[in-house]
């Protein structure tokens, strides 16, 4: 709900690292809801409600453990943590695009323009269809402090190799990208 500092500081400690690197970070945020996936987001609303309600149950249960999980599952973005974001932003003057729908496809738009050694992308969501959309080399999970990371390099480390249980010897990034869709995506369940 709203805005808390413990938002605002994870957003200040990342870009501030970034900076410390050497390089100048740009936000690309999400802008209006994406029609077609309308009914994945009310599915995410719903989901969200229910794990709301189910943390005030366990706070009146003294369960604070189970509480705490609930609440981070309800978590969400509010217009206050916009606006503060954005105000941050003019005032430290980092650079921001608001993208016309999802972050996403702007994000492949931005490397695609600019080259993929001058837009690393940054991955502030596990939930992302970025290689969907054609973004073949993404970090996840940056940790500012420790300097960790998970990068998935999906030309160089995912196709031609087997990747735990699953062979890729012999894919394409074509054949990937028909594998992602048909497993599911924000707009396609892959159940049909």
């Amino acid at each position: 709900e709203g805005t808390s500092r413990e938002q605002q500081l994870f957003i200040e400690e990342h870009v501030r690292a970034i900076c410390a690197e050497g390089d100048r970070p740009v936000l690309v945020l999400d802008g209006a809801p994406y029609p077609p996936k309308a009914d994945e987001v009310a599915s995410r609303r719903t989901a969200r409600d229910a794990a709301e309600r189910a943390a005030r149950e366990h706070e009146l249960a003294g369960d604070g453990k189970a509480a705490a999980a609930a609440w981070k599952r309800a978590a969400r973005p509010q217009e206050p943590f916009w606006a503060w974001l954005l105000q941050w932003c003019v005032a430290k003057r980092v650079a921001f695009v608001v993208a016309p729908n999802e972050a996403d496809e702007m994000l492949v738009a931005l490397q695609e323009a600019l080259g993929d050694e001058t837009v690393i992308v940054l991955a502030a969501s596990q939930d992302s269809d970025l290689v969907a959309y054609g973004c073949t080399d993404v970090i996840y999970d940056w940790h500012p402090v420790r300097r960790t990371f998970r990068r998935v390099r999906l030309l160089q480390d995912v196709l031609g190799a087997q990747v735990g249980a699953r062979s890729f010897v012999g894919w394409n990034y074509d054949r990937f990208l028909l594998f992602a869709l048909a497993s599911g995506a924000d707009y396609f369940s892959g159940k049909n």
